[in-house]
């Protein structure tokens, strides 16, 4: 008998952090990014963006993020490059319709977060970390993130003299609690 009352009381106690602060609801994001191209600056940011985000600052070893984002919704105000960049010499969005990012771990450097994370464009996953800053009021909260990535290690495009390898990206996610 007292394995029945013990059991569901310990997984109750070991998945107590999971409930409550540390589960919130992804209700928006964005994702803009820029590049050199031929001495100027492009700018573009996707839509198509899903997450799930389970993020407790008291519990941040239980922290996970699994997101992503359809190439389709690629804009950058120009109808030539974007359906230029979504072929296949850049994204490829008919084989590879979506970028994913999942973050792993979070740690607590100063007046923000470093988290280690995935990132898989096309068929390949280069793991890194990021500096994110997760600003909550009430039961809303927001995470933001601005990092660089070399998009030769994604193989997106080749090397050339007009466009920078370099990609500087912002990522916005405006969550709820429940």
């Amino acid at each position: 008998m007292k394995r029945r009352v013990l059991f569901p009381l310990l997984i109750w106690v070991l998945f107590q952090p999971l409930t409550g602060k540390a589960q919130w609801k992804f209700e928006k994001g964005s994702t803009s990014f820029s590049i050199k191209n031929a001495g100027l600056t492009v700018n573009g940011n996707f839509t198509g963006i899903a997450a799930t985000v389970q993020f407790d600052p008291t519990h941040p070893e239980l922290a996970r993020i699994v997101a992503s984002v359809e190439v389709k919704t690629l804009e950058t105000g120009i109808g030539m490059r974007n359906k230029h960049v979504k072929g296949d010499g850049y994204f490829d969005a008919e084989r590879f319709p979506t970028i994913k990012m999942m973050v792993t771990k979070f740690r607590k450097s100063e007046n923000q977060w470093i988290c280690t994370c995935q990132l898989t464009i096309k068929e390949t996953t280069k793991s890194f970390e990021i500096p994110v800053q997760f600003v909550e009021n009430g039961k809303t909260a927001t995470l933001k993130s601005l990092f660089t990535i070399n998009r030769l290690d994604y193989h997106v495009g080749e090397s050339s003299w007009t466009m920078g390898d370099l990609v500087k990206i912002e990522i916005t996610a405006n969550l709820s609690q429940p």
